[in-house]
């Protein structure tokens, strides 16, 4: 019996695996939004596999809180009651906007009255140019982080201001 060593050139062809040859794929064009309808527009978005109805969303009480610890602010300051609010990071301009209004009593002497809506400006360690709170007749203008645990909060009566500071654990909760 005779045994070959080496394959012949047609018994090694047969003997390797065949790969199959790469097929190109096209990739479908880029949809240009501005030349679909609304319902395209929807359906092309919403085709997505993470929508962001799908991600789950902080409420904006949270959101808040969080914004105005990011800027050394307490986060206590901020009322449960937050409907809903926007914040530009150029200017820093805040406006929040409350389910309704209510006052709350700081200490015996401190009633402060909060609109509907309040608006200023957060910056690294102080919310300044505020409206839409008030004591009595007199209106908040400014908190500022006055030092570490401590804040100052401005309030204004025509001509005159007075400070008030308060320790972070002293401001009481929000409703």
């Amino acid at each position: 019996m005779f045994i070959e060593k080496e394959p012949r050139p047609e018994a090694a062809k047969a003997q390797k695996p065949k790969v199959p040859e790469p097929v190109e794929t096209k990739k479908p064009p880029k949809k240009d939004m501005a030349s679909m309808t609304y319902k395209e527009q929807v359906k092309t978005v919403s085709s997505g596999k993470k929508t962001a109805a799908a991600l789950p969303k902080k409420s904006p009480v949270e959101e808040l809180r969080a914004l105005f610890a990011q800027f050394n602010m307490p986060a206590n300051l901020i009322p449960n009651n937050v409907e809903k609010f926007t914040f530009d990071k150029n200017s820093g301009r805040l406006v929040i906007e409350l389910k309704n209004s209510f006052k709350k009593e700081f200490n015996e002497e401190n009633v402060l009255s909060f609109d509907g809506t309040i608006t200023g400006t957060l910056k690294s360690g102080q919310f300044t140019s505020v409206t839409g709170i008030t004591k009595g007749t007199a209106s908040i203008t400014d908190i500022k982080r006055v030092r570490d645990g401590v804040i100052g909060i401005k309030g204004k009566l025509g001509p005159f201001s007075k400070t008030l500071e308060f320790k972070d654990e002293d401001i009481p909760p929000m409703p």
